[in-house]
């Protein structure tokens, strides 16, 4: 776990002068953030949880980071991630490869790179999840 955290804090000090990012709500209550600056990249994904142990008293949310991988360019607007999800809650961890479908909607329909767009995303692994987001060109 030592290892995973000081990845993610060596990978988000990158500066980013990439191609694209999304960020894409999943139906399995998480999110993930993909940046590819140009064929390859790379995504990670995690939830919010928090607990109520009583009706009056509040906890303080916090963020389990569970899913990280490679995004790879197939077509134009057409993406293959894989990648492992850690299985919270279990010692020792248990990891579950992912793969995922990505494809951006507008772009394919427009042409046009330089937009906005939406991605919709599916995995096909152990479970079967899909999800929406959004895609922000950076340039």
């Amino acid at each position: 776990m030592k290892k995973l955290l000081l990845l993610v804090l060596a990978l988000s000090t990158l500066r980013l002068m990439g191609q694209t990012s999304d960020i894409v709500y999943v139906f399995d209550n998480s999110v993930i953030a993909t940046y590819k600056p140009k064929k390859v990249g790379w995504y990670i994904g995690g939830f919010a949880q928090t607990s109520f142990p009583a009706p009056n008293i509040y906890t303080t949310p916090y963020v389990n980071l569970n899913r990280i991988g490679i995004d790879l360019t197939l077509m134009k607007d057409l993406s293959l991630m894989f990648g492992s999800k850690v299985r919270n809650g279990v010692l020792p961890f248990e990891y579950n490869p992912e793969l995922w479908i990505k494809l951006r909607l507008l772009n394919t329909l427009k042409k046009n790179d330089d937009l906005w767009d939406v991605t919709l995303i599916a995995n096909v692994s152990k479970e079967l999840y899909c999800g929406v987001g959004l895609c922000i060109p950076i340039r």
